[in-house]
């Protein structure tokens, strides 16, 4: 798996940065000042850019970090139009907003649900969506190896029963084992726009894994939760017990119910008390077999375990990306200890 290193002087809201929105990030110096740079690949002071900020964290002697020291991890969310059945299309975007998004230090990047090829509709070839989605993964999965940087997102894979499972997975491990401990179908299909006759529904539960390091050299425990399942806190309540510091996800959540997603989005970062990477395509579609005409905000939303939104899209389908300080998952954790203090009740009396 790779390995990245960074830090952060500040998760301040973000703003404009050439052709990505970001939060400011910047390299700490010997005894903890940061030094404000305007992306993580800037030379600067340190002349090789992040690879050489990596080095130099990893270097420093441990006994002269701060307890407090942020365990810093820069990531993105990549809100891109979808267009419906266009893998190859659809892969090309997705790449070249990767690449954007690898030149501004992400490490993590999550694409939106069923990104290399949206819905299909009733009267689709699943099998060639099927080959076509596994194309649009093989190059992304090459391009984010190359980068050296992780991608997450959704796209279709084939059910035992034929149906098409919603499925996620991170991309750019090189190692098909690691890939498909990441692996999770949806759980909570969408029936008002007929999700339920077309896709298979997940029969297990997300899972906690390991992925891209952290500025502290241990890796980001990630968890992943599709679109709907946002409003499904019993699936998500688990990932908090089990460790989840980054809750990745993918989603195709319409305009109409926009200020659903940004109250599920902050809720669920304050219920679990983790960060939040939610990714919300953007562009129109005619989705399911009821042929809803459907307008996306992408409007991504990265989030903090305070519920402070630290990023978010303005609807441009360009990169969002911010860094996130993972220690201050665990010191709020230590703070409000809410799933120590959880009881479990019996039924009503």
């Amino acid at each position: 798996m790779p390995a990245w290193a960074s830090s952060s002087d500040s998760l301040a809201p973000s703003v404009a940065d050439g052709s990505v929105l970001r939060a400011r990030v910047g390299p700490f110096e010997p005894g903890g000042r940061a030094i404000p740079v305007r992306s993580v690949g800037d030379r600067g002071r340190f002349g090789g850019g992040r690879s050489q900020v990596a080095a130099y964290l990893l270097a420093m002697p441990r006994a002269t970090r701060s307890p407090s020291e942020p365990r810093g991890l820069v990531v993105a969310a990549l809100p891109m139009d979808v267009v419906r059945g266009d893998a190859e299309r659809n892969a090309a975007t997705a790449i070249a907003g990767i690449e954007r998004a690898a030149q501004s230090g992400a490490q993590l990047i999550v694409l939106p649900e069923v990104w290399a090829s949206s819905f299909p509709a009733e009267q689709d070839d699943l099998d060639a969506r099927y080959e076509a989605d596994a194309s649009a993964r093989s190059r992304v999965d090459a391009a984010a190896r190359e980068l050296g940087v992780v991608v997450a997102g959704s796209t279709l894979a084939r059910a035992a029963d034929g149906r098409p499972y919603n499925r996620f997975e991170v991309l750019g491990l090189g190692d098909e084992t690691a890939t498909a401990r990441t692996r999770y179908n949806k759980a909570h299909l969408f029936t008002p726009t007929a999700e339920h006759l077309t896709f298979a529904p997940g029969e297990s539960a997300p899972r906690v894994f390991d992925g891209p390091r952290a500025s502290d050299g241990a890796p980001a425990r990630l968890a992943p939760a599709i679109c709907y399942d946002l409003r499904f806190g019993a699936l998500l309540t688990p990932l908090a017990r089990a460790g989840v510091e980054v809750l990745v996800v993918p989603a195709q959540w319409p305009v109409t119910r926009a200020a659903h997603w940004r109250a599920l989005v902050l809720g669920r970062a304050v219920e679990l008390q983790c960060c939040v990477v939610a990714c919300n395509r953007s562009g129109r579609e005619t989705v399911g077999r009821r042929g809803l005409e459907l307008e996306f905000a992408g409007n991504a939303i990265v989030a903090s375990p305070d519920g402070e939104v630290l990023a978010e899209g303005d609807g441009s389908g360009e990169p969002v990306v911010a860094e996130l300080d993972l220690a201050r998952v665990a010191r709020l954790r230590r703070e409000v200890p809410v799933q120590r203090d959880a009881r479990e009740l019996g039924p009503a009396s």
